[in-house]
This record gives C-alpha cells, sequence and structure tokens, in this order.
C-alpha cells in the first residue's frame, strides 16, 4: 500500500457518516466545525514542516540502517515538538484574542488534539522504512470505530464539539498506536536532542516547507477566508460542495498523478522532445474525459446533494454546479505544473507559479467573497487556476518547451 492509500481513507471514509452527521449538526453547525477544521490545517502544516516527503525520502536511503533510522526519526520528532511549542503559542493567541473564536472556545479546545497529534503521526517513518500496510490497517481501524462513536453520541445539533473531538481522537490514537508498533518493530527509541539540532533541521527544510504551504494554503485559506467574511451557514454550503468536489477531482486525478507521472518521467528521461511530443498526444484525451466527468457532475447535482446532505443542504447544488467546470482547468494545471515542469526539474518555477497563486487567492477572495459570497469563493478559484494555466505555458515556452 502506498500513501496514496492513506489519502484516499481519509478522503473517501467521510461520505459514509456525512449522510448522517450532516442531517443532524445541519449547514451552520457543519460549516462551523469545517471552518476549525480549516483553521487548525496552518498549525498542522507548520508542525508537518514537509518531512512527509524529506523525512520519507532520507529514511528510505538508511532503512536498513535501524542506528541512521532512529537519528533521522528523533530529528524529526524533536524538530516537531519545536515547531508544536511555537504554533501553540500562536494558537492560543489567536483563539483566546479574537471574539471569532473566542465565541466557540470549547470547539477549539477540543481541535487541539489534532495540532498535539501533527507530532506524532508517522506516515513517512512507514513510508520511508516500505511497512505502510501497517499504518494504513491501523488507520482504517480508528476510522471505523470513530464511525461507531459517531452514530452512537452525535444525536443532535448541539454535538459539534463531540463530533470534532472523536475526529481528533482517532487521528491522535492513530499516532500513538503506531509509534508503539515502532517502536516494537523497528526498535526505535525517543531521545531529546539539543535544540540546536532541531533548529537545523527545520532549516534545512525551509524551501520545502514554503513550497507546501503555499500549494496547501490556496484550498485552506478559501474557507478560512469565506468563514471571516461570510456567515458558518454559507461555510456549510460551500464545504459541502467542495467535499464533493475534492472527491471526484481525487479520483480524476489520481490515475494522472499515479500513471501518467511515471509514465512521462520515463519519456522525458528518454528525450525532452519525446517527453513534450508525449504531452501534446495525451493532453486533449485527458482533458475530454475529465470534461465527461465534468458533465456528469453537473448533471447528478442535486441527486448528490440530496443524498449526502438531505433538503437542508438545497443551496450547495448550484454551488457544486459551478465548481464542476473547474475540473477541466484543475487537470490542465497538473499536467502542466506536476506532470511536465518536476519531470523537466523547473522545481523553482513551480514554486513561483505557486506564489502567484498564493497571492491572488487572497486579494481575489478579499474583493469577491463579501459581495458574492460562495460564488465569489468558486470565481476565486477560477481566476487562481486559469491564471496558472497561463503562466505556465509563457513560462514553458520561454524555455522553448512547447506543449501545444
Amino acid at each position: 500500500m502506498s500513501l496514496a492509500a492513506i489519502q484516499s481513507i481519509n478522503l473517501l471514509f467521510p461520505l459514509f457518516v456525512i449522510p448522517y452527521v450532516s442531517r443532524v449538526l445541519g449547514p451552520e453547525n457543519l460549516g462551523l466545525v469545517n471552518f476549525a477544521t480549516s483553521f487548525l490545517t496552518y498549525f498542522t502544516l507548520i508542525i508537518n514542516y514537509g518531512f512527509d516527503y524529506a523525512a520519507t525520502r532520507e529514511i528510505s536511503v538508511v532503512r536498513e540502517d535501524k542506528e541512521k533510522v532512529s537519528v533521522i526519526f528523533n530529528e524529526v520528532i524533536n524538530s516537531k515538538i519545536l515547531l508544536f511549542t511555537v504554533s501553540s503559542l500562536l494558537y492560543f493567541v489567536i483563539i483566546l484574542s479574537s471574539e471569532k473564536y473566542s465565541s466557540h472556545i470549547f470547539l477549539y479546545y477540543v481541535s487541539y488534539t489534532s495540532v498535539i497529534s501533527a507530532i506524532f503521526y508517522s506516515p513517512w517513518l512507514f513510508q520511508g522504512m516500505q511497512k505502510l500496510t501497517v499504518f494504513t490497517i491501523t488507520n482504517l481501524i480508528f476510522r471505523v470505530a470513530s464511525m461507531g462513536f459517531i452514530f452512537l453520541f452525535i444525536q443532535e445539533a448541539s454535538d459539534y464539539n463531540l463530533y470534532q473531538l472523536i475526529n481528533g481522537l482517532t487521528i491522535f490514537l492513530t499516532a500513538i498506536a503506531t509509534l508503539i508498533y515502532a517502536h516494537m518493530k523497528f526498535t526505535i527509541n525517543f531521545k531529546w536532542l539539543p535544540v540546536k539540532e532541531s533548529i537545523s533541521k527545520i532549516k534545512s527544510n525551509f524551501l520545502l516547507f514554503i513550497s507546501i504551504v503555499i500549494v496547501n494554503f490556496n484550498t485552506t485559506s478559501t474557507i478560512v477566508l469565506l468563514g471571516y467574511l461570510t456567515s458558518y451557514e454559507t461555510v456549510g454550503y460551500y464545504t459541502a460542495s467542495m467535499k464533493v468536489y475534492s472527491v471526484i477531482a481525487s479520483l480524476s486525478l489520481f490515475p494522472i498523478s499515479q500513471v501518467l507521472y511515471p509514465h512521462l518521467a520515463t519519456k522525458f528521461k528518454e528525450s525532452t522532445e519525446i517527453g513534450l511530443h508525449t504531452v501534446k498526444k495525451l493532453i486533449p484525451k485527458i482533458l475530454l474525459a475529465v470534461a465527461v466527468v465534468s458533465g456528469c457532475l453537473i448533471a447528478a447535482s442535486r441527486l448528490i446533494i440530496d443524498i449526502l446532505y438531505g433538503d437542508k443542504f438545497a443551496s450547495s447544488v448550484a454551488i457544486l454546479q459551478t465548481l464542476a467546470p473547474l475540473l477541466i482547468i484543475s487537470t490542465l494545471v497538473n499536467i502542466l505544473c506536476y506532470q511536465v515542469m518536476l519531470n523537466l526539474k523547473m522545481d523553482k518555477h513551480f514554486l513561483k507559479i505557486n506564489s502567484i497563486g498564493f497571492v491572488m487567492n487572497i486579494v481575489i477572495s478579499m474583493s469577491l467573497v463579501p459581495v458574492f459570497n460562495a460564488y465569489g469563493t468558486c470565481a476565486s478559484l477560477y481566476m487562481i487556476e486559469l491564471t496558472i494555466v497561463v503562466v505556465s505555458l509563457i513560462i514553458l515556452r520561454k524555455n522553448n518547451y512547447k506543449v501545444y
């Protein structure tokens, strides 16, 4: 099993509880929980700091040497503890000083379990050791257990705090259980390291951290900005639509990411010309297939929302229909940036392009959301993705890489 399996579980598993939870909590409380979850993402990103990629790479090279694996493990965990300390100070200053958060202070207290979990949640260790099956099965077991607790204890709209606590504890218990297994199986023992070593480790991964933050910020910030500028009910309608869109997008992009990237890597290794020629042939076929998926999503939006969320979320139908064509543009972004640029070793250009999207997202959302609410957020996503496509094509052409 791969890291994609874990991501698929985390993405698809909520679909089993959404029909129940959405009807119990309603749009406003579900929107409040989703807003809090998106807010937490900023702090978990800081604590994870790109170690899911960097540490996986480091451990995979030395996985036969238990002593070196243990050294890397302790460097990462100590660095995460230091980042957790900084994140916690920032977290509590914000939630205690802003009425937006303090008015639901208990929700942010129980949500804190997810921030703590970020220290110990270690798929990078199991990925590097090529033992990810154990991690995936453990994750699945606790997800199934959490589903039982949700059906048993979430009975009315005011139970949103308990719902958030169950979600947080699921991640926390998965993290602790897998670390216990790692201690027994890989003979890894935790030890404190000098703060200087942790700071050095953090500095060495700074550019990777910035890249990951920028890539993830566009998705997270749309929900946070929407929550700040509109109501939790609007966030509920938007996140319901975005959840469906994200699942469809992931299922559509998964074969592109998992199959196309290594295929293109082989072609580009033969020669740049062969790689680009392959891309030119594949783009129309892929976009046509995604366009069909997008059309089906538009047609089935009302049925999907009705099944998953119920009548209270009727306003989500039009939002989902608005988002559906974005699949086509997002697929093109994936091909140009992730498949072509990364295979051509254009990492710096990749970072610059995403930085442009990062700035645009804030500026456009601040301008459009107060006027058009969730549709302003949708418009912002379209403008960002289209800009990334245009800039990517310009940069590729300037470097004599023609993909059309």
